[in-house]
């Protein structure tokens, strides 16, 4: 069998996450989530992996660094997927099953698997992977009605709730020749519905239906995200540590570990080489700590957090549940985190942080992220020139790779952040500020005379 991993597309919704990367390189669990999904395709048995390249293809060669056998096929970005697919089995002979997955499929373990072997085990035409949390906006999602574990129709923009195409395929030959076909637009949708032109392979499957060829659905298990959006990416981070957390039969502590006694530890440590646990820390529902991270000094995580390699949490910072932090970051005095951070982050001294924060960003003191409203209601985003509210975490902020805030910044709900940007000290940030770009606050003063002969004696 062969198979191929699709990262080819801009990620222009990622937006401000994906401004030096691929929107496929961006980490899940501190691993970026194509090399989740490589190394899901080589435990089930498949060597021969071709991956779809094109915009920004250094980050996904990088990302995927010494897997052996790999081949980086450039293709164009917005000829679509079933394009992509030809161009990388130009001159292969195809007699066996091929698998398909969107390098931005953030897929709990094991969904692969079964994805692979059903389809072996049933011979149809082609099997999808289905997930049955719908998207937050049908008018961005591949809708699919299932009975009995056929498919029976697929819809673009689908306006009643249905299963969704999460992004994985596999595809028999005879389907595979069916892709040269493809009309280059999804006609498969309601009255109203706008298709981008783009070769899709749903379209082609979706022919396929229509003319009684087998199509067979496999749903996920545990979680499949279409890592699109800023939030997805929240979200799929939440749900892979939670995930590991859950499986951990026991607690992974190598002997060159220190923890100290004076520590109150509730939950699964799973940890690295070197890693120090100081006096009056509290880890209250697990951690997962990577080599050389030290948490220490009144240290606060809650819930259920994930560290990367070197990272140090002290002087009574607090994490808080579902948070994954990057290698060698630092979080000092009093600086409180829910979220998700890459490398190099820095929250030395009291500031209080939700939502993402880019590779080497700095957060001054007293940074202060708005999570709640004052009508208590979610905040519309705009994606891609369409207003759109998410299902979570649209309160978040997002904020891009290389930026920083001054002391005493504001960020209202739902801002979000360039990469290169800054947002000046005393600045209260009320909408999204572009890449390249400063925002500082311009101050009038006014002097008066002042002293004893005033307001003494």
């Amino acid at each position: 069998m062969k198979a191929i991993v699709l990262a080819a597309g801009p990620g222009k919704r990622m937006w401000p996450l994906a401004e030096t990367r691929n929107k496929v390189a961006l980490p899940v669990g501190n691993v970026p989530n194509v090399r989740h999904v490589v190394d899901a395709l080589r435990e089930s048995g498949i060597a021969d992996i071709r991956v779809a390249v094109g915009h920004m293809p250094g980050s996904v060669r990088h990302a995927l660094r010494g897997v052996p056998l790999l081949d980086f096929i450039v293709t164009d970005p917005a000829s679509g997927t079933a394009l992509a697919v030809i161009a990388c089995l130009a001159g292969q002979t195809i007699d066996a099953p091929v698998v398909v997955v969107h390098g931005d499929l953030a897929l709990a373990p094991g969904n692969l698997a079964r994805l692979i072997q059903s389809h072996l085990d049933n011979a149809p035409d082609a099997t999808v992977l289905t997930a049955a949390d719908p998207a937050e906006d049908p008018l961005s999602m591949i809708g699919a009605d299932v009975r009995d574990g056929r498919v029976v129709r697929i819809e673009g923009c689908p306006r009643d709730p249905k299963p969704r195409v999460a992004g994985a395929y596999v595809l028999s030959p005879g389907a595979i020749e069916e892709l040269r076909s493809n009309p280059g637009i999804f006609r498969h949708v309601p009255v109203g519905g706008m298709p981008p032109m783009a070769a899709e392979i749903a379209e082609t499957l979706a022919e396929m239906v229509e003319e009684g060829r087998d199509v067979a659905a496999v749903e996920a298990e545990g979680f499949a995200i279409d890592c699109d959006k800023p939030w997805h990416i929240l979200e799929a981070n939440e749900r892979w540590l939670a995930y590991r957390l859950a499986v951990a039969e026991s607690d992974i502590i190598p002997a060159t570990c220190r923890i100290s006694d004076g520590a109150d530890i509730h939950g699964r440590l799973i940890l690295g080489e070197h890693v120090e646990i100081g006096k009056r820390v509290v880890v209250d529902g697990g951690m997962i700590a990577g080599d050389g991270s030290t948490v220490l000094n009144g240290a606060m995580l809650r819930g259920g957090v994930a560290l990367g390699r070197g990272v140090a949490v002290r002087d009574y910072a607090l994490l808080e549940a579902g948070t994954v932090c990057g290698n060698r970051g630092v979080y000092g005095h009093g600086a409180e985190f829910q979220g998700t951070a890459l490398d190099n982050v820095y929250l030395y001294h009291y500031c209080e942080i939700w939502g993402f924060l880019g590779s080497s960003v700095d957060i001054g003191a007293a940074t202060v992220c708005g999570t709640l409203r004052f009508d208590d209601r979610e905040t519309p985003h705009r994606v891609g020139g369409r207003t759109e509210i998410p299902r979570i975490h649209a309160n978040a902020s997002y904020i891009g790779d290389h930026s920083r805030t001054g002391v005493n910044a504001v960020l209202q709900p739902s801002c979000r952040v360039g990469a290169w940007s800054c947002v000046g000290p005393g600045v209260v940030l009320r909408g999204d500020l572009p890449s390249r770009e400063a925002v500082f606050v311009k101050q009038e003063l006014e002097r008066r005379p002042w002293g004893p002969e005033r307001y003494g004696w």
